[in-house]
């Protein structure tokens, strides 16, 4: 994750002129969620985590700021070198803010957080549409159908258990 807000902060100074505060907030936010996937200091996030509002919030915050970067590129109301500047930066910034989802959702789904582990994987699918993402939204589903495969396999354990008494 670390790679994340040095690619963001590239990013954001090399790629035109025009000072982008939804650039600036993604940029921001994505550091925040770096920041705290970090002091996790393993690959498990329990559900008992005081971060994990944060966490949830911190993406939901991305996919906005992303969707509103989105917009400016096709909004006529705009000059053309903005909406050019705003497309460049929304296709550079979505695999890193793409990344840190999935980085988020894994950590979730190994400390047994399904349903928030499969929240997750579904603003993904949900909340970058089009051609370009949609080897992204496969990831999304795979780690979904990985959420089902482990709620299954909780459910039948649990059913031998009963059996057995």
């Amino acid at each position: 994750m670390i790679k994340v807000v040095s690619a963001l902060v590239l990013l954001a100074t090399a790629t035109g002129t025009v000072a982008d505060p939804l650039v600036d907030k993604v940029t921001q936010t994505a550091g925040t969620l770096e920041s705290v996937l970090a002091h996790v200091g393993s690959t498990e996030l329990p559900c008992s985590d005081p971060r994990l509002p944060e966490i949830l919030s911190t993406l939901t915050t991305l996919r906005e700021g992303l969707a509103n970067l989105q917009a400016a590129s096709v909004n006529s109301n705009y000059p053309d070198y903005v909406r050019q500047t705003s497309e460049r930066r929304f296709d550079a910034i979505v695999p890193i803010a793409l990344q840190a989802h999935f980085s988020a959702a894994d950590h979730l789904m190994s400390g047994g957080c399904l349903d928030l582990a499969e929240q997750t994987y579904r603003g993904v699918v949900e909340g970058f549409p089009g051609p370009a993402w949609s080897g992204y939204r496969d990831r999304a589903m795979l780690g979904i159908n990985d959420v089902r495969d482990r709620r299954s396999a909780g459910s039948a354990k649990s059913s031998e258990g009963q059996k057995a008494n």
